[in-house]
């Protein structure tokens, strides 16, 4: 660090320079080839101003190269800043931050957070992330607009107002040895808004590769939308259709999931309903339907063998705090005899089980 200027009782003249900057400080899995920073400190001692920029070169998560960064900003009575991420020489995202520090009226003030993103490579922090080989491209536009009232949780009616519209995600790894491709149906949309978040065409599309047709093939669906509401009553569904178990390490089947919220946040109603059949487990269907109090589930397995075993229990949650009291949740179950060769297909170092 460099630092020189003066500071006396009306004046301030201060710059600061980082001739090298590690990003480890920021992130233990960040590396540059190299970091630069300057800061400048002008104005008086009642009314400092500060502008500065850091610019960091060949950035790498882990030891994948993820772009060039630099971001510059500036303080009087709004900080305003932005950030800029490079990648193959061309600008992969943009965002933009004015966040209003001197407020005429605090309990109205709103920041302003806008995001662009146009065929940002996802494969540095993808593999990280999923610590295996993995790459994927995000394009997206958000604009949005926070109230800055201290201590306003964001799920608060009217705390955040805005837009998100992600125009392409895709995603390619590999899940249980599988190679596997994602990706999210064009036209996917979340709206801020003062009832709460309103979630537009969430529909993902998974395939997986198969071996014998040498071809990647349907794996499933999922879909999400409706309102996830603040205070008012909202109403959202999860659909999961045809999802390939073999992605989870399970045994070869489909899963299909029908869920729905209605309610509010202090107030829920869950109900969810599973349905699966596999080739060496047979049938597993189950029900849960949650309240403002606990959750209630209902399994039902039917085996190839034609045994049946049923598990019901309960558990009870507190929504309005965010915790769920699993020491005093309940469980039963019961079979009036279970053909141990079921179990067979999840036993895979026993040859021969028998026995009931």
């Amino acid at each position: 660090l460099h630092l020189a200027g003066m500071a006396t009782v009306d004046t301030l003249s201060i710059s600061a320079d980082w001739p090298q900057i590690n990003p480890q400080m920021l992130m233990p899995a960040l590396s540059a080839e190299r970091g630069t920073g300057h800061i400048g400190l002008s104005g008086t001692p009642t009314r400092p101003q500060a502008a500065g920029w850091i610019d960091l070169r060949a950035v790498s998560v882990d030891t994948l190269l993820l772009g060039d960064m630099r971001a510059d900003w500036s303080l009087r009575d709004t900080l305003r800043a932005n950030a800029v991420l490079r990648q193959r020489g061309r600008p992969a995202a943009r965002l933009d931050v004015d966040w209003p520090i001197v407020q005429p009226d605090p309990s109205n003030a709103r920041g302003r957070i806008a995001l662009r993103v146009d065929t940002l490579s996802l494969r540095a922090p993808l593999t990280y992330a999923l610590n295996r080989p993995a790459r994927g491209q995000l394009s997206l536009r958000s604009d949005l607009s926070p109230l800055l009232r201290e201590g306003l949780p964001l799920w608060t009616p009217g705390a955040l107002l805005g837009d998100i519209r992600i125009d392409d995600l895709s995603v390619e790894t590999r899940a249980q040895s599988y190679p596997v491709h994602v990706k999210l149906n064009p036209g996917a949309h979340l709206r801020a808004r003062d009832a709460g978040l309103a979630l537009e065409s969430l529909d993902l599309q998974i395939r997986r590769y198969d071996r014998n047709t040498e071809a990647f093939l349907p794996a499933g669906t999922l879909g999400l939308k409706g309102l996830l509401p603040t205070s008012d009553t909202g109403s959202a569904q999860l659909l999961i259709r045809d999802m390939d178990l073999l992605l989870f390490g399970f045994t070869e089947g489909h899963l299909d999931v029908q869920g729905q919220f209605t309610g509010t946040p202090s107030d829920p109603r869950l109900s969810v309903h599973m349905d699966a059949q596999t080739t060496d487990l047979g049938h597993i269907g189950g029900t849960l339907v949650g309240d403002s109090v606990g959750a209630r589930w209902d399994l039902q397995w039917a085996t190839p063998l034609e045994d049946r075993l049923a598990v019901t229990g309960s558990l009870p949650w507190d929504p309005t705090a965010g915790r769920i009291n699993w020491g005093n949740g309940i469980a039963t179950a019961h079979a009036d005899s279970i053909d141990l060769r079921a179990l067979s297909p999840l036993l895979t170092d026993v040859d021969l089980l028998s026995g009931h």
